[in-house]
Protein backbone atom coordinates (compact mmCIF):
# COMPACT_ATOMS: atom_id res chain seq x y z
CA UNK A 1 0.00 0.00 0.00
CA UNK A 2 1.18 3.60 -1.26
CA UNK A 3 2.49 5.45 2.70
CA UNK A 4 1.56 8.60 1.09
CA UNK A 5 -0.62 11.60 2.44
CA UNK A 6 -4.47 11.26 2.59
CA UNK A 7 -6.55 12.70 -0.19
CA UNK A 8 -8.09 16.16 0.93
CA UNK A 9 -11.89 16.52 0.48
CA UNK A 10 -13.23 19.32 -2.12
CA UNK A 11 -14.70 21.89 -0.27
CA UNK A 12 -18.73 21.95 -0.59
CA UNK A 13 -19.92 24.20 -2.95
CA UNK A 14 -17.32 22.09 -5.73
CA UNK A 15 -19.10 19.49 -8.20
CA UNK A 16 -16.54 17.20 -6.82
CA UNK A 17 -18.63 17.73 -3.08
CA UNK A 18 -21.81 17.14 -4.22
CA UNK A 19 -21.02 14.21 -6.43
CA UNK A 20 -19.25 12.70 -2.84
CA UNK A 21 -22.64 13.68 -0.87
CA UNK A 22 -24.74 11.80 -3.50
CA UNK A 23 -22.48 8.72 -3.64
CA UNK A 24 -22.11 8.68 -0.17
CA UNK A 25 -25.89 9.13 0.60
CA UNK A 26 -25.28 12.29 2.43
CA UNK A 27 -27.77 15.12 2.26
CA UNK A 28 -26.44 17.77 0.09
CA UNK A 29 -25.83 21.10 1.71
CA UNK A 30 -27.08 24.18 0.34
CA UNK A 31 -23.83 25.28 -1.35
CA UNK A 32 -24.05 21.79 -3.03
CA UNK A 33 -27.23 22.28 -4.08
CA UNK A 34 -26.67 25.25 -5.47
CA UNK A 35 -23.70 23.89 -7.51
CA UNK A 36 -26.27 21.50 -8.59
CA UNK A 37 -28.40 24.22 -10.24
CA UNK A 38 -25.45 26.19 -11.81
CA UNK A 39 -25.90 26.25 -15.60
CA UNK A 40 -22.56 26.88 -16.25
CA UNK A 41 -21.35 23.52 -15.18
CA UNK A 42 -21.76 21.00 -18.03
CA UNK A 43 -24.72 18.65 -17.79
CA UNK A 44 -25.02 15.00 -17.86
CA UNK A 45 -25.58 13.26 -21.60
CA UNK A 46 -28.72 12.12 -22.03
CA UNK A 47 -29.07 8.27 -22.37
CA UNK A 48 -28.62 6.76 -25.45
CA UNK A 49 -31.28 5.44 -26.82
CA UNK A 50 -31.38 1.40 -26.89
CA UNK A 51 -32.55 -0.63 -29.90
CA UNK A 52 -33.96 -3.62 -29.21
CA UNK A 53 -33.13 -6.72 -31.36
CA UNK A 54 -35.73 -9.38 -32.07
CA UNK A 55 -33.98 -12.80 -32.41
CA UNK A 56 -33.65 -14.16 -35.40
CA UNK A 57 -35.37 -17.75 -35.05
CA UNK A 58 -35.77 -19.34 -32.17
CA UNK A 59 -32.80 -21.41 -30.42
CA UNK A 60 -31.91 -24.41 -32.25
CA UNK A 61 -33.59 -23.66 -35.30
CA UNK A 62 -31.95 -23.36 -38.71
CA UNK A 63 -31.22 -20.25 -40.19
CA UNK A 64 -29.88 -19.46 -43.69
CA UNK A 65 -27.76 -16.14 -44.03
CA UNK A 66 -30.13 -14.20 -45.89
CA UNK A 67 -32.79 -13.97 -43.16
CA UNK A 68 -29.57 -13.26 -41.15
CA UNK A 69 -29.28 -9.99 -43.51
CA UNK A 70 -32.41 -9.17 -43.49
CA UNK A 71 -32.24 -9.08 -39.36
CA UNK A 72 -28.82 -6.87 -39.66
CA UNK A 73 -31.13 -4.46 -42.22
CA UNK A 74 -33.87 -3.83 -39.53
CA UNK A 75 -31.43 -3.49 -36.52
CA UNK A 76 -29.28 -0.94 -38.98
CA UNK A 77 -32.95 0.85 -40.00
CA UNK A 78 -33.47 1.28 -36.51
CA UNK A 79 -30.13 2.31 -35.54
CA UNK A 80 -30.38 5.06 -38.16
CA UNK A 81 -33.23 6.16 -36.05
CA UNK A 82 -31.24 6.91 -33.22
CA UNK A 83 -28.00 7.91 -34.60
CA UNK A 84 -26.04 10.76 -34.16
CA UNK A 85 -26.00 12.45 -37.81
CA UNK A 86 -21.90 12.60 -38.12
CA UNK A 87 -22.21 8.94 -37.55
CA UNK A 88 -24.74 7.67 -40.16
CA UNK A 89 -22.04 7.54 -42.89
CA UNK A 90 -20.48 4.17 -41.63
CA UNK A 91 -23.93 2.21 -40.56
CA UNK A 92 -25.03 3.57 -44.46
CA UNK A 93 -22.35 1.94 -45.96
CA UNK A 94 -22.64 -1.00 -44.04
CA UNK A 95 -26.53 -1.38 -44.82
CA UNK A 96 -25.37 -1.01 -49.08
CA UNK A 97 -22.96 -3.69 -48.68
CA UNK A 98 -25.71 -5.86 -46.79
CA UNK A 99 -27.76 -5.55 -49.56
CA UNK A 100 -25.75 -5.62 -51.95
CA UNK A 101 -25.07 -9.41 -50.12
CA UNK A 102 -28.60 -10.54 -49.85
CA UNK A 103 -28.98 -9.43 -53.60
CA UNK A 104 -26.89 -12.03 -54.47
CA UNK A 105 -28.27 -14.54 -51.99
CA UNK A 106 -31.99 -14.05 -53.14
CA UNK A 107 -32.48 -12.11 -56.04
CA UNK A 108 -33.52 -9.03 -54.35
CA UNK A 109 -33.32 -7.10 -51.23
CA UNK A 110 -36.65 -7.20 -50.88
CA UNK A 111 -36.62 -3.85 -49.94
CA UNK A 112 -39.29 -1.46 -51.28
CA UNK A 113 -38.71 1.25 -53.65
CA UNK A 114 -39.48 4.84 -52.72
CA UNK A 115 -42.11 4.71 -54.62
CA UNK A 116 -43.66 2.27 -53.16
CA UNK A 117 -42.97 3.59 -49.77
CA UNK A 118 -44.75 6.47 -50.63
CA UNK A 119 -47.53 4.79 -51.54
CA UNK A 120 -48.14 3.23 -48.36
CA UNK A 121 -47.59 6.12 -46.57
CA UNK A 122 -50.31 7.59 -48.65
CA UNK A 123 -52.25 4.32 -47.83
CA UNK A 124 -52.59 3.68 -51.53
CA UNK A 125 -50.47 0.51 -51.40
Amino acid sequence: MWGGMPRVKSPCGTPAALRRHIRLGEAVDDACAAVASDPALPQPAPPRPVVHVPPVAAAGAQVDRADILRANLDVIAATLNVLDPDKIAPLLRERRETIRELESLTGSAKEKSLAEQIADALGDG
